[in-house]
């Protein structure tokens, strides 16, 4: 029987100010997985690097992986009078293991497949073509090593921040089962996790990218964002519907299956829970799904995930989850929070790579859909004509903050900015040794995947 608890005092929502604003403006514009790793293989589409090896060179300034126990690494930050404490684990090729806050434990690493992490999908195939995190049903229970490698680990800090409150990992995700023989699959999934954002310190951004191998082919892809395995304390389901100001939690059923609106999971008490959200769900081509769950009775473990859903899938797809994690008082006022501030964001013209802002890593994102690759969420068709061309090149280079003004913004980047001129005179002479123009046409609606 879960023990009784004095329930965290939430408070009244505060005010987002201009401040909190500008300052979630800072945080989500932390992605550095615009540009291939340092020593990567050469694309083997295009045969060579990068823009000349320029580009390619930004991106090997970044610092140099975390050394050590490999996958085993702690994030915390303080959320209320206890900390949240997020552990990888070697056995889980660094996907998220352990969930903690209040002594409460909210991640069921049971297997390879139970965790906090992220899988994909293709061609209604589910499990048959799945590539997984942490690892594939052979490798059995944890901690059991993985099928899947990690290539990357990092932890830091963000600016303000007493503690490591910052991991970022690269997992090459093994095939949860094999397929055709083969154990590990060439996809690579590389993620950002944030401890507290300003003003809010019961909120997790969660950001992923999902790259699809340039030799694979398939109709259409289901991208399993974020998804959280949890203990069956957590035993009440709700919906919170932020984008209509919801007050209030709804109960939500056992469905199984997805839904359009935010899950939260929660104890019987309410001293503890979980939700997600993310401002990019649901898709408008899939507007009554978005957010699962289900609870599987005999494995004593309930799920919950974030969805989303393309045609063609190739390239590189970018998503940004935010879980909120405390009492389930705490859980809905941070996820009203988190809506609120990114509602009130501006949008920022030539944002091409979706981090909320202006920026060189925006002339990496034009790069790849320029000549005919779509790479996903969202393309670089600034001007949303269909077409990916030196206007879309220009509109970006024409909202391209000055020296000054990055340094007043005092942004906190991994992708060094040069200045504007030199960068568009850099990509205006690369535009013009590529022959093509890319034209995206509206994606299909797509049948349901099975799972």
């Amino acid at each position: 029987m879960e023990r009784a608890a004095t329930p965290e005092p939430a408070g009244p929502l505060p005010l987002l100010t201009p401040q909190t604003t500008a300052a979630v403006a800072m945080t989500t514009a932390r992605f550095p997985f615009d540009a291939p790793p340092c020593g990567a293989p050469r694309d083997r589409r295009r045969g060579r690097r990068l823009a000349g090896g320029w580009l390619w060179a930004i991106a090997c300034l970044s610092p140099s992986p975390a050394q050590g126990a490999w996958g085993d690494a702690t994030i915390a930050a303080q959320a209320g009078p206890w900390p949240i404490e997020i552990r990888t684990c070697a056995h889980d090729a660094g996907a998220i293991c352990s969930l903690t806050w209040r002594n409460r434990q909210f991640i069921d690493d049971f297997d390879h497949g139970r965790q906090l992490q992220s899988a994909s999908s293709f061609d209604g195939l589910g499990e048959a073509f799945n590539p997984t995190e942490a690892g594939s049903r052979a490798d059995g229970r944890t901690p059991k090593p993985s099928t899947s490698v990690l290539r990357e680990l990092k932890v830091s800090r963000s600016p303000g921040s007493p503690t490591d409150n910052v991991l970022e990992t690269t997992t090459q995700m093994a095939f949860w089962d094999a397929v055709d023989g083969v154990k590990l699959s060439q996809h690579l999934l590389k993620k950002q996790v944030t401890i507290g954002l300003p003003g809010m310190a019961h909120v997790i951004e969660y950001k992923t990218e999902f790259r699809v191998p340039a030799d694979e082919t398939h109709a259409h892809g289901v991208f399993e964002a974020l998804t959280g395995y949890m203990p069956a304390e957590f035993s009440r389901f709700y919906t919170f519907d932020v984008r209509q100001q919801a007050t209030d939690v709804v109960p939500l059923s056992d469905g199984p299956g997805e839904q359009s609106l935010p899950v939260i999971f929660a104890t019987a008490n309410g001293n503890h829970a979980m939700g997600v959200y993310s401002p990019d769900s649901p898709q408008a081509d899939w507007a009554t799904v978005g957010y699962g769950r289900w609870r599987f009775t005999q494995e004593n473990v309930v799920k919950w995930n974030n969805v989303f859903r393309f045609e063609n899938p190739e390239g590189a797809y970018r998503f940004r989850s935010y879980v909120a994690v405390g009492s389930l008082e705490n859980v809905k006022v941070s996820l009203t929070q988190i809506h609120q501030a990114l509602a009130a964001l501006p949008a920022a013209v030539g944002d091409y790579d979706l981090d909320g802002r202006n920026a060189g890593s925006d002339l990496l994102a034009w790069q790849r859909d320029f000549g005919g690759r779509l790479t996903g969420n969202p393309t670089a068709d600034g001007n949303r004509d269909g077409i990916v061309d030196a206007v879309d090149l220009a509109l970006w280079a024409g909202h391209f903050p000055s020296s000054a003004q990055m340094a007043g913004a005092a942004l906190s980047t991994h992708v060094p900015e040069p200045g504007s001129a030199a960068v568009l005179l850099l990509a205006g002479a690369w535009a013009a040794r590529r022959p093509a123009v890319a034209r995206f046409m509206r994606p299909r609606t797509l049948p349901a995947p099975r799972y």
